[in-house]
């Protein structure tokens, strides 16, 4: 890490960087959760050829990867794990979930833009910007 070790002290951006992520990873997966019961509860568009279940199968595979990243950030569970297994899951798992999850969403803007085909000014809808950061992420790993 940029200059940090075990007598110097790191960067204070970094070092609140390192504190609040595991606060808004439990975030994610709270909002992750109510997103998922909300889709099941009320869904409304599903129905369609082969993009309903597909749009289904990737939200929940991504569901269930980012709660096994949950759950092995547990410290108990954490405390079992290998510095290897750790890694693996967190890097590996990661990108499969987040792969998964950029999928489950161009699939719902693509059923959201057969709703309406025309956007006025010529500009993205806001669930294609909200795209950018995610598939960006995948870029630049």
């Amino acid at each position: 890490l940029y200059r940090g070790n075990a007598t110097k002290p790191l960067h204070p951006f970094l070092t609140k960087w390192l504190s609040i992520r595991k606060p808004l990873g439990i975030l994610a997966v709270w909002n992750m959760s109510i997103h998922a019961i909300c889709g099941f509860v009320a869904p409304n568009y599903f129905h369609h050829d082969w993009k309903g279940p597909v749009y289904l199968l990737l939200g929940v595979i991504s569901f269930f990867l980012f709660y096994l990243m949950a759950k092995a950030s547990s410290g108990e569970t954490a405390a079992n794990l290998s510095w290897r297994e750790f890694r693996w899951i967190f890097s590996h798992v990661g990108y499969a979930g987040l792969i998964f999850g950029v999928g489950h969403s161009v699939i719902c803007s693509i059923l959201l833009d057969e709703r309406r085909p025309e956007w006025p000014c010529g500009w993205l809808p806001s669930w294609w910007i909200l795209l950018i950061l995610p598939v960006l992420a995948l870029f630049l790993k």
